[in-house]
């Protein structure tokens, strides 16, 4: 059998294999391993390469915000992250400072968040004079709902709320880049010519069940690009129609 066909299964949601598409459980050492890179990967490299402040990612779950954290420590730490540390938070030395990684602020207890977002606050009002940046993973609600909660964060709460309101209140202390600004049609096609590159479906050829297999049937026709394309336009409307359609959700539809 196809190999990639059995990578393909974690993305059915009925497999048992489905949990795989998280980031948490996501196999290192497998075969295939399916990145698609963007321009917000390329700019939040180059950021803390060049220009480095604390970062704090929004969205929803399935924008790839787990996936962008371990993007930037195996950027900078030159090592493979076989598994994230059950705390949920890693630190990277690097040339310019380090690093602190926190890849989901809603998995932490709420002593936790208020710890971290407190250190956040007073780096970012410090001028980051000890070179410790963060990059804060977070769903915009429970973010929202941490900073409210506690007085003492009203600065922070403030910095956030405005970059909420307008990425042009960014600067080069603190930076939030909300994922549900994405427009969701720039990767779909991306991801269609990512699957049906013709190494991916070679074991297929001398297979007897070809001419009968659903899955060869699927990937010959979405390799025509007017049938790509039309595809691409189903995204393009719900972009138009203001339907945020998560990174995960595109891998699941295709």
């Amino acid at each position: 059998m196809n190999e990639f066909v059995n990578y393909l299964d974690q993305y059915n949601v009925l497999s048992p294999n489905h949990a795989k598409i998280y980031d948490e459980y996501t196999d290192s050492m497998a075969s295939f391993q399916f990145k698609i890179k963007t321009k917000i990967e390329e700019f939040i490299i180059e950021m803390f390469a060049k220009h480095p402040r604390s970062l704090i990612l929004t969205g929803n779950a399935g924008d790839g915000k787990t996936r962008l954290c371990r993007t930037v420590y195996e950027t900078f730490s030159g090592q493979t992250l076989t598994v994230w540390p059950e705390c949920g938070i890693v630190e990277v030395p690097y040339v310019n400072g380090c690093i602190r990684i926190v890849k989901d602020l809603s998995e932490l207890k709420e002593d936790i968040i208020f710890k971290e977002l407190h250190s956040l606050q007073n780096h970012v009002l410090n001028d980051h004079s000890n070179r410790v940046y963060y990059l804060i993973a977070a769903n915009e609600g429970k973010l929202t709902k941490s900073l409210i909660s506690h007085p003492e964060l009203q600065q922070l709460n403030h910095m956030v709320s405005n970059r909420f309101s307008s990425h042009e209140h960014n600067d080069d202390r603190l930076h939030l880049i909300n994922l549900q600004d994405v427009t969701s049609s720039i990767y779909a096609k991306r991801i269609l010519d990512e699957w049906n590159k013709n190494e991916n479906w070679s074991a297929c050829q001398k297979c007897p069940k070809q001419t009968q297999c659903v899955i060869y049937l699927n990937h010959v026709r979405t390799s025509v690009d007017q049938i790509k394309e039309r595809l691409v336009e189903q995204y393009r409307l719900l972009d138009c129609l203001g339907i945020h359609v998560t990174m995960r959700e595109i891998l699941i539809h295709i």
